[in-house]
């Protein structure tokens, strides 16, 4: 497991003391390649407080598809004006330095954020955000929210409902990224309070791969 140089904090110390960013996108689809985000969210906590959010709208420089526009509610009209992915990322670099980066199912967020950096006219250099670095581990809190027995769903807004927390404008990109490291926060105080930041990944790492082989014998 790598740890990026430019993450704040001691790794082998508690996870508390880490600066964390949660990222959540919205898309035109689930496909990294072909589709485009649309919308993206960064709150950022710190010993294990909400410190600052932000998140803007995007214009993918496609048409939004219809399907997509039912579930978030963004339209073309609503991104005409408004940055590309490549022209949001100064402000994304600001907030996402020195931390730990952090989503709700990690692999899609992760996944279509670096093919947007790919596609970008950007080239970061080493001293850039360790979230745009792709062999850094990302926190993910659905990994936890897994384990949990006798819970019924691991959507975000059945996650956050066991937690009594506002779900605020659900499938927008910000209030889901906020609503998303609320849940991580408590669901690791709750199941690894004294943890170092390494033990966290580590067990994280021990839980999905133990979920993937339980999927893999259901699906024989």
């Amino acid at each position: 497991m790598r740890f990026h140089p430019n993450v704040s904090g001691d790794p082998f110390g508690p996870w508390h003391e880490h600066a964390i960013v949660m990222f959540d996108v919205e898309t035109t689809g689930l496909d990294r390649d072909k589709d485009r985000v649309v919308e993206v969210g960064f709150p950022r906590f710190e010993h294990g407080n909400l410190v600052a959010r932000w998140g803007t709208l995007i214009n993918p420089g496609m048409p939004i598809p219809k399907a997509s526009s039912s579930i978030h509610g963004i339209k073309d009209a609503d991104v005409a004006g408004c940055p590309s992915f490549t022209a949001a990322m100064g402000q994304m670099l600001k907030l996402t330095r020195r931390a730990w980066p952090a989503a709700y199912n990690a692999s899609f967020d992760k996944s279509f954020l670096l093919a947007s950096v790919a596609r970008s006219s950007l080239e970061l250099s080493g001293a850039a955000s360790p979230i745009f670095n792709a062999d850094v581990p990302w926190l993910d809190p659905l990994v936890w929210e897994r384990k949990k027995r006798g819970v019924r769903g691991n959507k975000l807004v059945q996650a956050c409902e066991r937690y009594g927390i506002d779900t605020g404008n659900s499938h927008r990109a910000e209030d889901d990224a906020v609503a998303a490291g609320l849940v991580m926060m408590k669901a690791m105080k709750e199941m690894m309070p004294a943890s170092t930041m390494a033990g966290v990944l580590s067990r994280q790492h021990d839980l999905a791969e133990a979920h993937e082989a339980e999927f893999a014998s259901w699906r024989r």
